[in-house]
């Protein structure tokens, strides 16, 4: 079988390019992926799949399928800003679009659906949306060999930050372009179209490596964040893998704070995105008319693009926090919308880690442990770096009785994002597990640390009570009440059970316990 394109017949048996009539020296990799998105052109191909098809399942860097790419569009005469025949779909894939012919049939044409792709680049509910570029991170080690380490960080936190897909982050090869040169970020902001850049530097000495970083808004060249990092130089890959972990979770959860005041800020032509990070910044403020209002917004959001995902998600988290707050007069039937909204910004969108952590989520308060479970898992898979993904994991196995698993993962969470909106509710969880692990005077140094972070609610004042009654300090627990009361004023131990419904319930009746013996009435 031979396929015939344009001026050139791919021989699969062979493994064999001709151009008019004459072989075509390719790299072999190279012949591979255009022998594959030949054979698949029915579909896109994302980078896992090459990765899974041409490599065996060892991940290689962005870099490496970039060239492939490149390689095989000069073979075929094809370029990139042209597109003939290999289609690139930014933070998608790729596609074979040209005309094909197998010999001995017919002519078939590119797939039908082409346009419909192409025309998703330009999705209206995300207009607005933020965008970054990665500058290529300084090698200060004065040693020429070590470029390769810096390189690699760059490439690493470019495929990291590719992720969120809530981000449009430009490619590795067009912010190499600028490897070498004294930056203007403002001008890289012009040039690129993008709203923030990101750029860093590696300088090493001996064993010690230090990686410095800095997000930075194009347009006003304001600093919105920056992180030194000092390590050991011990198993170079390790370290790399470390690094870029820290620092695309570090800008991940900056970004995301820079772009709900963005949007509160904006006056006119909200889009969808604006409408849903207008709706984040009112739900961060963790107040009874906070999520109402955001609530409201979502609901615009959604009127405005009800293709866009993302607010139905954050509706249905909003759900399981006015829940969890006490603030609805009827936790299960809010919670059971919640996860109908759930369940539709995933069947929406089931590559976006908020999507799936939403859903988990809500299932934890329902009871559903399996569903929660794989949810988190599913939104950790998709962003190793969502420090909610496993803060929620964490909640879901405190919730269902494992509190030893749920120690590590919020350790996770907490070193992922240490200045967290919702940073409360780490150290609160976390507490929570070494209580029910019996190490109640750790668990009153976390509650007091939960007590002490914004937007604290009477859930960590709780905890020392509960905390307090299990070792005997009755007086103590009592006094943590009243900081309870002073936020929910009609706490009871019914209240407080209903809020904690499909609790494990030996864990709930010991808790419960606690909170009586420390003189809380029952009704």
């Amino acid at each position: 079988m031979t396929y015939l394109f344009g001026d050139c017949e791919l021989d699969p048996d062979r493994h064999e390019l001709q151009k008019q009539g004459r072989a075509v020296a390719v790299e072999p990799k190279a012949l591979d992926v255009l022998l594959y998105l030949v054979e698949h052109r029915d579909r896109l191909i994302g980078r896992e799949e090459f990765n899974r098809q041409i490599w065996g399942g060892r991940h290689v860097s962005d870099w490496a399928l970039s060239t492939c790419i490149k390689n095989a569009r000069q073979a075929i005469g094809d370029n990139g800003r042209r597109q003939d025949h290999i289609r690139t779909v930014p933070r998608r894939g790729f596609r074979f679009v040209g005309s094909v012919e197998v010999r001995g049939q017919g002519r078939v044409a590119a797939a039908p659906d082409t346009d419909s792709i192409v025309s998703g680049l330009t999705d209206p509910s995300l207009a607005g949306r933020p965008s970054i570029a990665v500058l290529p991170f300084e090698n200060m080690s004065g040693n020429p060999e070590q470029e390769y380490f810096s390189d690699g960080m760059t490439e690493d936190i470019i495929t990291a930050l590719s992720r969120l897909r809530w981000l449009f982050v430009v490619a590795r090869n067009s912010t190499f372009t600028y490897k070498g040169t004294a930056v203007d970020v403002k001008r890289v902001g012009r040039e690129m179209g993008v709203r923030y850049v990101l750029e860093g530097s590696v300088r090493n000495a001996g064993s010690r490596v230090r990686i410095s970083a800095q997000l930075i808004e194009a347009e006003t060249g304001n600093h919105i964040w920056a992180e030194r990092f000092d390590r050991e130089l011990v198993d170079i890959f390790h370290l790399q893998d470390e690094l870029t972990e820290a620092i695309s979770a570090g800008v991940d959860a900056e970004l995301a704070g820079s772009e709900r005041k963005f949007a509160h800020t904006k006056t006119t032509d909200l889009s969808a995105w604006d409408l849903y990070q207008r709706g984040m910044w009112h739900y961060y403020k963790y107040t009874k008319d906070g999520f109402a209002e955001a609530r409201g917004l979502y609901e615009r959001a959604i009127d405005k693009a009800p293709e866009f995902s993302r607010p139905f998600g954050a509706r249905a988290v909003t759900a399981y926090s006015q829940a969890m707050h006490g603030y609805v007069e009827d936790p299960v039937a809010v919670l059971e919308l919640g996860l109908r909204d759930a369940e539709q910004a995933v069947a929406l969108d089931d590559r976006d880690s908020f999507n799936q952590y939403a859903l988990g989520q809500v299932s934890i308060v329902l009871g559903e442990r399996k569903q929660a479970i794989s949810s988190m898992l599913a939104a950790i898979d998709l962003n190793p770096n969502f420090a909610l993904a496993y803060h929620g994991l964490a909640i879901a196995h405190h919730w269902f009785g494992e509190p030893a698993l749920t120690l590590p993962l919020e350790d996770h969470a907490i070193r992922l994002s240490p200045h967290d909106p919702t940073l409360f509710s780490f150290y609160l969880i976390r507490g929570g597990a070494k209580a029910a692990l019996g190490e109640h005077e750790q668990a009153l140094v976390d509650a007091e640390k939960s007590v002490r972070q914004p937007h604290a609610n009477f859930w960590p004042h709780l905890l020392l009570v509960s905390a307090n009654s299990a070792l005997g300090r009755y007086e103590e627990a009592r006094r943590a009440f009243e900081g309870a009361k002073k936020l929910q004023p009609d706490l009871t131990v019914r209240k407080i059970a209903s809020m904690l419904h499909h609790f494990h319930p030996p864990l709930l009746e010991i808790y419960l316990n606690n909170l009586r013996a420390a003189g809380i009435s029952e009704e």
